[in-house]
């Protein structure tokens, strides 16, 4: 039996891919790489950001300068801020669900973590009713 549901955040709980994958092919133009949103949709969507930047170091023939990946953090915070939204029909599945349930994401994305819950009208902490004894908070 199940104690737990356990939810990956993005792409699961709130549309970022979307997002931040459509601000990375705007930036990539800096580097002088021309892609289209459906081109990195294709080359990078669920690769992790390591394998993205070790791709366009080789299609641009020199590392990626940390320079533009904080400004490419930055804008996809930023973008969050200004569209970040659930997916759709996760309120409903979320109140379907009976038992304990909490959120797993990568640290790069806790920021998103907050704008995820105020777009669902079920969001919310976990209540010591929802929560198993043997869970804590990192």
């Amino acid at each position: 039996m199940c104690d737990l549901v356990i939810f990956d955040c993005d792409g699961v709980l709130i549309d970022s891919d979307r997002i931040s994958l459509r601000v990375q092919a705007e930036r990539l133009r800096e580097l002088g790489l021309s892609l289209s949103y459906e081109e990195c949709m294709r080359d990078f969507l669920g690769i992790g950001m390591r394998a993205t930047l070790a791709i366009v170091a080789e299609r641009i023939g020199r590392p990626v300068p940390d320079w533009w990946f904080d400004g490419l953090d930055a804008a996809v915070r930023q973008a969050f801020l200004d569209g970040l939204t659930a997916v759709s029909g996760i309120g409903d599945a979320l109140d379907a669900i009976a038992m304990p349930t909490c959120i797993c994401a990568r640290p790069s994305r806790s920021a998103s973590l907050p704008i995820a819950a105020s777009s669902s009208r079920t969001a919310r902490p976990a209540s010591p009713a929802r929560r198993p004894p043997s869970i804590r908070a990192a």
